[in-house]
Order: structure tokens, then C-alpha cells, then sequence
């Protein structure tokens, strides 16, 4: 896997935009992700941090077998990754008095279904309102159905010796190609699913400047993290994410709170 790794990488700095489209979504998997999870006391007690941590590990590896030339399993790699934020977002969704997520936690209830999860996510206004803008449950489903088809290898087409034209690992810039635009849908279907759920992830807040080394533990965004999402998701996408973001009462005051503390010293950053 070094060799097609190197190999992918060489071929990557002769393609920069294609490059900095893999850079993107995989920053924000393995970042800007855990980051973007709440981490107050409510959603703490409904499903910690596991299902989100655990997805940053899938992007890693799927980034790594995608680069190494081992496209299927790079594939399965993201396929866990999508479905283990949106059952993330799933159980923070339930009223605080079920148990639901910690049960899973504990492995005593099962993963829920697809259906189940989007159910219960398109019941909230803001995703209901995205789905009328620009039809995300659509587009949310266009995504699961395609990493299914590589998972559950509909046809030969979407079988080893096809993506990596040999049993071993192998450099294929076609195959390459296409798993990283699908890392990038996978990516910004969940960054969508996150402001949706959090608008407020959409402006950057100066947390550095007004808690210097100690500041919340994750939920809040500063400037370099949001403008990376904002050139992971689609311009069309975006405005109309961005026009939430301005209009949410509990947004702007989060934004509010924050700006009116006061600086930390520059020698206590």
C-alpha cells in the first residue's frame, strides 16, 4: 500500500483542485466534526462523544485505504462514517429522559434503521425547511444508496478487480477520482446535518481571544473552521444555510454572549 499511497499523492499535486477537494472533506471528518459536537451537559448525558469520535476514525481510514489503492474497503470505511453521525444526531435528537442512546452505548439496543433516523431528524423545522429549499432528505438518500451499492457490491462494476484492476492493492486515477467525490458528498451531507441541527456552527466565534487555553470542550467553531465548511458545501446550499444561521434567535445569541466577554491577555492565549 506505500507504493500506490506515494503514487496517489503524486498524481494528486499534478491535480490540485482535486487535491484540495480530498483536503477539505477529510479535515472536516477528522477534525472539524468532533469540534463541531456539543459538549453541554444535556447532550453529554444523551450519547457522549463515542459516535462522533468513532466517525472521525472511519474518514481517517477511509482517506488512508482511498490513498493506498484499496478503493471497496475505503468505501466501507465511509459508509460507517455516515451512518454513525447521523446516529449520533439521531439519539441527541430524543427527549433527555430516554435512554435510548446510552443503551446503545452499551450495546443492550441496536443500531437504529435509516428510516428510523431520518424520521425522526426531518421531524425538526430546519431540516424540513432544507428539504423544501434544495430537497436534502433527497439528496441524503442519493448518498446512503450509493455507499450501499459499494458496500453490498451491486454488480461486478463495484467489485475489487474492477476499481483496483488487479486482487492487490493498485493506483487507479478513475477509481481515485471517484472516491473522493464521493468523500466529499458523504462530508457535506453531515456538515449540512450539523448546522441544521446547530446553526450556530455557521459563525465563527472568536473562542481563542475570549478563553485563551481553557474554553469550552467542543460545540463552538472558530473562524478557520467554518470557512472550511463553507468550501466543503455547495454555494447553493450554503446561502440558504447561511440565511438560517443570520435568522436563528439562539445563533445569534450565542454569538452575542460570546463577543461581549472580555479578551483574554495575548500572554495568557
Amino acid at each position: 500500500m506505500a507504493e500506490v499511497h506515494k503514487a496517489s499523492i503524486t498524481y494528486l499535486k499534478g491535480q490540485r483542485p482535486l487535491l484540495e477537494q480530498l483536503n477539505v472533506a477529510h479535515v472536516f471528518g477528522y477534525n472539524v466534526l468532533f469540534e463541531a459536537v456539543p459538549s453541554d451537559f444535556e447532550s453529554l448525558t444523551k450519547i457522549g462523544y463515542f459516535p462522533f469520535a468513532e466517525a472521525t476514525i472511519e474518514m481517517n481510514y477511509a482517506v488512508a485505504f482511498g490513498l493506498g489503492g484499496v478503493y471497496k474497503t475505503a468505501y466501507s470505511c465511509l459508509r460507517r462514517f455516515l451512518e454513525l453521525c447521523f446516529t449520533g444526531l439521531f439519539f441527541l435528537c430524543l427527549e433527555s429522559k430516554k435512554m435510548d442512546g446510552v443503551q446503545w452505548l452499551k450495546g443492550q439496543k441496536n443500531t437504529p434503521f435509516k428510516s428510523n433516523i431520518l424520521e425522526k431528524l426531518f421531524e425538526e423545522p430546519y431540516f424540513q425547511q432544507a428539504d423544501k429549499s434544495f430537497r436534502y432528505q433527497e439528496i441524503v438518500n442519493q448518498v446512503y444508496s450509493k455507499l450501499n451499492d459499494y458496500v453490498h457490491t451491486k454488480g461486478k462494476d463495484l467489485g475489487h478487480l474492477s476499481m483496483s484492476h488487479s486482487n492487490l492493492p493498485s493506483f487507479v486515477p478513475e477509481s481515485l477520482k471517484k472516491f473522493i467525490d464521493t468523500t466529499n458528498d458523504t462530508a457535506e451531507v453531515i456538515a449540512i446535518a450539523l448546522i441544521l441541527k446547530y446553526p450556530w456552527l455557521l459563525i465563527p466565534l472568536p473562542v481563542t481571544e475570549k478563553f485563551g487555553s481553557n474554553p469550552p470542550l467542543t460545540g463552538f467553531l472558530e473562524h478557520r473552521d467554518v470557512e472550511l465548511i463553507e468550501r466543503l458545501i455547495s454555494p447553493e446550499k450554503l446561502g440558504f444555510l447561511r440565511e438560517l444561521s443570520e435568522a436563528d434567535e439562539g445563533a445569534q445569541s450565542i454569538k452575542n454572549w460570546m463577543e461581549s466577554r472580555p479578551d483574554i491577555p495575548y500572554d495568557l492565549i
